[in-house]
C-alpha cells in the first residue's frame, strides 16, 4: 500500500509503540493497515499485534504502557492484565468505574473530590499551577484487581487509572509526569500525517487512525526525579 493509497483510505489503522527513559524517544513498532483489507480482523487485534512484538523485545521484562483514552477499552485492559504489565490509561468520559461498589461515571466521581496534592508542571510551553488527587476503585470487568484513578482538579480535571498501587504524593505525581510526558512522542505522529499528507487534508482524519502512542519503560529505571 502506497501513501496516495492510505490517504484515500476511509479507516485507516496507524499503530505507534515507542520507549521513553531518560534518553531520546526511540519507536519500538509501527504498522499501518487499512480496516477493509482482507484478513483484517479488527483494532484490537491490530494492537495486540503491537503489544506481542514489544513482550518479544524486552524478553519477560515488566514493563508500563502509558495510553490514550482512545484505547480506553475492556479488551485492551483484560489483555494488559493478563501479560501482567502495568499500565496509566487517560480515561473517558463515558467510563463507569466501581466505587465502594456503586458504579459511577467518570467525570462524577472525580467532580465530587478537590484535589490535595499541588505541583507545577510545563505543557508544551505554558506553565501551569495544578492540583491532583487519588482514589481506589475497580473497572467493571476487573473486579478482583485493585485500580487507582489519578485526577486533577478544575472545570475539566484530568482522570488517569493505574493498576499499580499509589501510596502517596510521590507515587501520584510520578504517574502524572509519565502521563505528560506521552505527549512528546506525539511528535511522532505529526510527521507521519505529513508524510501520508493527512495534516493537509481538509477532511476528517479516518476513523480508525489512532491518536495513541504507548510509553514503556523498564521499573528499575527511574523516569522523573522531584526537585
Amino acid at each position: 500500500m502506497n501513501s496516495t493509497e492510505i490517504y484515500q483510505a476511509k479507516s485507516v489503522l496507524l499503530s505507534d509503540i515507542a520507549r521513553s527513559l531518560e534518553e531520546p524517544i526511540h519507536p519500538l513498532y509501527h504498522s499501518v493497515c487499512f480496516a477493509k483489507a482482507e484478513g483484517f480482523e479488527s483494532m484490537n487485534v491490530e494492537v495486540a499485534k503491537g503489544f506481542n512484538h514489544v513482550n518479544h523485545l524486552f524478553d519477560g521484562k515488566q514493563y508500563t504502557l502509558v495510553i490514550d483514552r482512545g484505547y480506553d477499552s475492556n479488551k485492551i485492559y483484560e489483555y494488559i492484565e493478563n501479560q501482567k504489565h502495568h499500565f496509566i490509561t487517560r480515561l473517558n468520559d463515558r467510563r463507569y468505574l466501581l466505587h465502594k461498589n456503586k458504579r459511577i461515571k467518570v467525570p462524577d466521581l472525580a467532580n465530587r473530590r478537590k484535589g490535595k496534592i499541588n505541583f507545577s508542571t510545563t505543557i508544551k510551553g505554558t506553565h501551569y499551577d495544578l492540583k491532583a488527587s487519588h482514589i481506589e476503585v475497580r473497572l467493571p470487568v476487573l473486579k478482583d484487581t485493585p485500580l487507582y484513578m489519578v485526577y486533577g482538579y478544575g472545570k475539566k480535571p484530568m482522570k488517569l487509572l493505574k493498576n499499580l498501587e499509589i501510596k502517596g504524593k510521590p507515587d501520584v505525581l510520578r504517574v502524572l509526569k509519565e502521563y505528560i510526558t506521552r505527549w512528546r512522542i506525539e511528535e511522532l505522529f505529526r510527521v507521519q500525517k505529513q508524510e501520508f499528507g493527512l495534516e493537509k487534508n481538509s477532511n476528517p482524519v479516518p476513523e480508525f487512525f489512532t491518536n495513541f502512542v504507548s510509553h514503556h519503560e523498564l521499573p528499575d529505571r527511574a523516569l522523573f526525579h522531584d526537585d
